[in-house]
């Protein structure tokens, strides 16, 4: 609880994401507004697209791409390989595979 005299403790700022439009709309725009009710303190920016960006002069935070790395000097993580996921969020692996299924 944040009473009036006490601090919202917790991440804040600007976060500039792109992704690829069909894995943006399918994946991240169903939990954008649980990600930012959960940190309210955060004005996200979502830019879906499949050009390569540059990130540097695009301003760019986080920049999720799926595939070969076209420029040698990008540093790739590969938070998952094949279908693995892990979804760290309580419920959220639910909430985004039945939304799926029952479409």
């Amino acid at each position: 609880m944040v009473g009036p005299s006490r601090k919202r403790i917790g991440p804040k700022g600007d976060l500039t994401v792109t992704a690829p439009i069909v894995f943006g709309r399918l994946h991240l725009l169903p939990v954008i507004g649980d990600f930012l009710k959960a940190f309210p303190d955060i004005n996200m920016r979502l830019t879906l697209g499949d050009r390569n960006n540059n990130l540097a002069e695009d301003h760019i935070d986080v920049a999720l791409r799926i595939g070969a790395l076209a420029d040698s000097n990008l540093m790739a993580l590969r938070p998952w390989t094949g279908q693995t996921w892990r979804l760290r969020q309580a419920g959220l692996s639910e909430r985004l595979f039945s939304a799926h299924s029952s479409a």
